[in-house]
């Protein structure tokens, strides 16, 4: 049999670079609908990391502030939390015609969504309520007002090609005019996970999900945790619910601390068997058990399983250079 020149042997050499590192490319890509990539040996695939929602052409939040009055700290938390992580779960067309208001029985605070005017139905849809809202979360985090414990109240005006079209706030409550809308509750709260270092929150509608959890030994301003959330919640709304390989790094507004959620590579190469809705649904099973919660200043590692297979890690920590890459899109 002939042997090859040494032209033709570094040739077939290439050709083989070549092919492997399309085949590697088209795996990431598949990985990460941006094709934003965490750095070699960060080991987080198809990470994304915008630092707020994608701005919308045309729209425009306007927040203000009054701190002649003051709303309980953890109360609007909690209520920002769920009312992002329904949002997530939310088709981002969908036209909210008849406003939202999302609060819970033993606090007066409540976080709104509705027309302007009220009796008008603009339509403006899901999509605009996600940004006003981390817009509306940023603003009121950045200037805390001098009572601990307590936030200004907030007016977030959404304006579509530079009219008012609807208005966020975040306020106490309207007597006889707020309905108890409180739609993302997961489970009752247990006390003794506050002063746990690890343990298991399991799903209560189904308790084949389960995330166990660690404290790694990080601490931050919790406001920093609520940001962080705010900016993973969401990025999570603009991906389809069903797609596979979730992942995101969600990054506080003070660039302080994150939180990290990625799909575990399987060994067959193919994009990780953790979808977007799974993603939003560790972050309320968390929140839920009181595992992350308003006054929560401590870092912690997450191992995501379904029905006893792993398909998921994360964490909350100090933000530290080179984790993830942030979107250009912002």
């Amino acid at each position: 049999m002939p042997q090859a020149s040494p032209k033709m042997v570094v040739l077939q050499i290439l050709w083989a670079f070549i092919l492997n590192h399309l085949a590697t490319a088209c795996a990431a890509s598949i990985s990460s609908p941006n094709n934003i990539y965490a750095p070699a040996g960060d080991d987080k695939p198809g990470v994304v990391a915008l630092r707020r929602p994608v701005p919308i052409p045309g729209f425009e939040v306007r927040v203000s502030l009054d701190k002649t009055s003051t709303l309980n700290t953890k109360a609007i938390i909690t209520h920002a939390v769920q009312f992002m992580a329904r949002l997530a779960g939310m088709d981002q067309d969908y036209r909210i015609n008849t406003g939202v208001v999302i609060s819970e029985p033993g606090w007066p605070e409540e976080i709104y969504a509705a027309n302007f005017p009220l009796t008008q139905h603009n339509g403006f849809q899901v999509r605009h309520v996600v940004i006003a809202l981390y817009d509306a979360s940023v603003a009121v985090s950045r200037r805390l007002t001098d009572r601990p414990g307590y936030l200004p109240i907030v007016t977030a005006s959404l304006y579509i090609r530079g009219t008012r079209k609807g208005i966020l706030g975040m306020r106490r409550m309207l007597h006889g005019h707020t309905q108890l809308t409180n739609q993302t509750s997961i489970s009752q709260a247990n006390n003794e996970t506050l002063s746990a270092q690890s343990g298991v929150a399991i799903d209560l509608d189904d308790p084949k999900f389960r995330i166990a959890w660690k404290t790694n030994g990080d601490s931050f301003d919790p406001t920093d945790l609520w940001t962080a959330l705010m900016d993973a919640l969401a990025t999570a709304a603009a991906y389809d619910s069903e797609h596979l390989g979730a992942a995101v790094v969600g990054i506080a507004a003070s660039g302080n601390a994150e939180i990290d959620f990625h799909g575990i590579l399987p060994s067959s190469g193919l994009p990780p068997a953790f979808k977007w809705r799974q993603l939003v649904r560790a972050i309320n099973v968390l929140w839920g058990h009181h595992v992350l919660y308003p006054e929560c200043n401590l870092g912690m590692d997450f191992l995501v399983s379904y029905d006893g297979v792993n398909i998921a890690v994360g964490d909350t920590s100090v933000r530290r250079a080179g984790r993830g890459v942030e979107s250009s899109k912002h």
